[in-house]
């Protein structure tokens, strides 16, 4: 890999594959809902969609057309803490895909009449997450667990919020946030570099450096009981305990804990609940990292009736983990499973790009494939222990949406389940 910073602090990585035949670009931003201080909040995520609808040169049409005119695939996304932007062609039609990239980037249009249909758009999806039980409870912990600071706000704002959003306040925004201190731009697969350096140095030299990223204090995380009374089946249960932060020296260990607390079928979670007593149909754990929080979820779709049961298996489950650790034999299956995922899922161009480019923006370096592997290769089953008891030590925050019952009883059932650790 080729990195390339240029004057005004974008970085270029270059990832040459003529044998690939195909071509990726990603353009990664480090622009999200957390940095939207000062402005209506979702306004990232309605900025990401107002790219695609036109710039001073071409027509939200036009755009569409000449994606397809290319054979290719074009899509977005916003996160807390960045928006990435990709188009996946044929490496003959590499530069086009970056003229027409860097157009939306550089020369949104944002028109009026396209800003009134994509704020419908976007309450569409508000009002969607309402009927999601899972949807519902995720952003629910997240917003307690988080209240008071920014990562708490939903990324795709609230009605009010978006309607607050107009044309002037997205044009400053853009202005303000998409400069190149910001901006990392990755391509990978069938492209002459020298080439691909040259048009990107035409394209984006001149961009604005910018004033660099804004970041506040750590949040705090709150513990306690959310719950939220809707008209569904079953009730979405999703605790949260203080997980690990974005470039923790711990992430290799979690990756293989996570698998075994509910990382697939095999997990102890789900072949607790769901094969042996039949709670859950579903059942997963996972971690969402940002730069200095994290937020460790176990999440479950239950019978209202059995959401007391269930909360006590997995605190058993859990405390069974810290107090015992995981076997040998365990800890071996896990890394297998763990090493072909990721083996396997840096197969294509595009995952190879997506790799890179996470990693310069999110982690702030580069971290090979063999590097993960051995870091694997290095854990005992010692130090999943160690990080479990970690993780665990607390009894941890719920979000309850459904036909719920009381805070008062979802804190003794907690209580009960994690023995006040």
């Amino acid at each position: 890999m080729q990195r390339i910073e240029l004057d005004n602090g974008l970085r270029l990585l270059l990832l040459p594959e003529a044998a690939a035949r195909v071509f990726t670009l990603d353009v990664w931003l480090s622009v999200g809902s957390r940095y939207e201080e000062g402005y209506p909040a979702g306004i990232a995520h309605l900025t990401e969609h107002m790219l695609f609808k036109g710039t001073a040169r071409r027509t939200s049409r036009q755009i569409s057309e000449e994606i397809d005119n290319m054979g290719g695939v074009m899509n977005a996304y916003t996160g807390q803490e960045y928006t990435r932007y990709y188009i996946q062609t044929l490496g003959e039609y590499a530069p086009q895909a970056v003229d027409l990239l860097t157009d939306m980037l550089l020369h949104a249009a944002i028109p009026e009449k396209e800003l009134e249909a994509e704020r419908r758009v976007v309450l569409e999806e508000i009002a969607m997450y309402e009927d999601s039980a899972e949807d519902l409870a995720h952003d629910s912990l997240v917003e307690h667990v988080w209240q008071g600071d920014p990562l708490g706000t939903p990324i795709s704002g609230t009605p009010q919020s978006v309607m607050a959003i107009d044309g002037i306040t997205l044009h400053r925004f853009l202005q303000e946030n998409y400069t190149a201190d910001r901006m990392t731009v990755v391509c990978a697969g069938d492209f002459d570099p020298v080439a691909m350096e040259a048009l990107l140095r035409r394209a984006l030299g001149g961009l604005s450096k910018g004033r660099g990223l804004q970041t506040g204090a750590p949040p705090v995380f709150h513990h306690g009981v959310v719950c939220r009374r809707k008209d569904f089946e079953q009730v979405s249960l999703e605790l949260g305990f203080r997980g690990l932060p974005t470039g923790d020296a711990d992430r290799f260990a979690l990756s293989l804990l996570t698998a075994i607390v509910g990382g697939g079928e095999s997990s102890r979670l789900y072949q607790r609940l769901r094969e042996e007593l039949g709670l859950t149909y579903g059942i997963f754990a996972a971690n969402y990292d940002n730069h200095g929080a994290g937020l460790y979820a176990v999440c479950a779709s239950v019978s209202p009736e059995n959401q007391q049961q269930a909360l006590l298996e997995i605190g058993r489950e859990i405390r069974r983990l810290v107090e015992e650790g995981v076997s040998e034999e365990e800890l071996r299956r896990t890394k297998a499973h763990a090493k072909i995922s990721l083996l396997m899922s840096q197969e294509t161009v595009a995952a190879r790009a997506a790799r890179v480019g996470r990693g310069e923006v999110v982690m702030g370096r580069q971290t090979s494939v063999d590097e993960v592997l051995a870091r694997w290769d290095s854990l005992q089953a010692a130090d999943l222990q160690a990080l479990a008891r970690r993780l665990f030590g607390n009894v941890p925050a719920l979000a309850a949406v459904g036909p719920v019952a009381t805070r008062e009883e979802y804190a003794q059932w907690l209580q009960e389940a994690f023995g006040g650790k």
